[in-house]
């Protein structure tokens, strides 16, 4: 008999489909457990494919205005995110996100 245990903690990533900035969720972000918090990029594309928001911060969310305050009109946006597990194994999730007005 043993009085070791081993967990492995699975990384875990949520990103929403959809945010209404002028609602009860105000910004667009992931939501990771057991990754790296040092490797993290994050980008929002429109669709012509140019980036609109792009951070490094985890804690930091995309709130449809852009950097002179205007929002950005209702529609499909793209997002990319690349993080890593604790073990070093790159994570990397694109897919879209609906901005609702």
């Amino acid at each position: 008999r043993s009085n070791d245990g081993c967990l492995e903690h699975e990384p875990r990533v949520f990103i929403p489909n959809a945010f209404v900035p002028e609602g009860t969720n105000t910004v667009f972000k992931p939501s990771a457990s057991f990754v790296d918090p040092q490797y993290y990029d994050f980008s929002i594309f429109d669709r012509w494919g140019k980036e609109v928001f792009y951070t490094k911060d985890p804690n930091e969310g995309w709130s449809g205005i852009d950097d002179k305050g205007r929002p950005y009109p209702l529609g499909v946006y793209m997002y990319r995110l690349r993080t890593q597990t604790l073990d070093g194994l790159e994570i990397l999730r694109v897919g879209s996100v609906t901005l609702i007005r």
